[in-house]
């Protein structure tokens, strides 16, 4: 498949969003949201799970770096 790099890479099955941390063009750090997609319907539900998806990875990285 065409792009089973990823799917090895990021250990995901299907359509998944990953989030990445990228830093002088190397992924540092990732973290797949696989739920974005079932909920790609309900627009409200979407940006509330999406939002809290990616301050937990924010607040996740910020206490790493720390």
């Amino acid at each position: 498949p065409r792009n089973q790099k990823y799917t090895r890479a990021y250990q995901i099955a299907g359509p998944t969003l990953v989030l990445m941390d990228v830093r002088d063009g190397k992924v540092t750090s990732w973290k797949p949201v696989p739920k974005v997609w079932s909920l790609v319907g309900n627009k409200d539900e979407f940006f509330r799970y999406l939002q809290s998806e990616v301050k937990s990875y924010l607040e996740v990285e910020r206490t790493a770096a720390r």
